[in-house]
């Protein structure tokens, strides 16, 4: 499942390596909706929603890139137990996402917990590292890789970013 996928760039890619991909964003691009993938399932909803309605199917792999930082706390808690229940035995949850020192941006709103900054036009969550392990952990997920690293990104080397297994 490609959760959070946007234009569906990374489900292409993943139905490109012999996948078969949901996936779930509420805000697809017609220009992705309208192309036919028979390896890939477009789900224009909520992620919650979509989680909540799914019956009896489980995924070995949920990719969230930049998903987290696009919800807000509430979600967040809502949406973890969501998922570790729709992974399969032995399933891995693929986080990436911007931390607090990603970018050099003006916060907007600042706590123990959560910074929500500004960044291209959008309001953004930035989640500290060891705030999202604990959370994982509470849901029981087990953390089998966790790097906070510039490089990830290709397209922005200088971007420093989480990512999480």
């Amino acid at each position: 499942m490609d959760l959070g996928c946007g234009d569906g760039i990374d489900s292409i890619y993943f139905m490109k390596m012999g996948l078969n991909v949901t996936a779930v964003d509420q805000t697809i691009p017609q220009s992705f909706i309208n192309k036919f993938y028979k390896d890939i399932t477009i789900a224009k909803s909520d992620a919650i929603l979509f989680l909540n309605k799914l019956k009896g199917k489980y995924f070995n792999h949920i990719f969230a890139r930049f998903f987290l930082h696009a919800i807000d706390d509430l979600e967040e808690d809502l949406i973890l137990p969501l998922i570790y229940k729709r992974l399969c035995k032995n399933g891995y949850l693929h986080i990436e996402t911007r931390t607090l020192s990603s970018l050099e941006m003006a916060p907007v709103f600042n706590n123990q917990k959560r910074s929500i900054m500004q960044y291209d036009g959008h309001y953004r969550r930035f989640v500290p590292p060891e705030a999202i392990r604990t959370k994982l952990e509470i849901n029981k997920f087990k953390i089998v890789y966790m790097k906070e690293d510039y490089g990830f990104s290709s397209l922005n080397p200088q971007d420093k970013l989480m990512r999480i297994t």
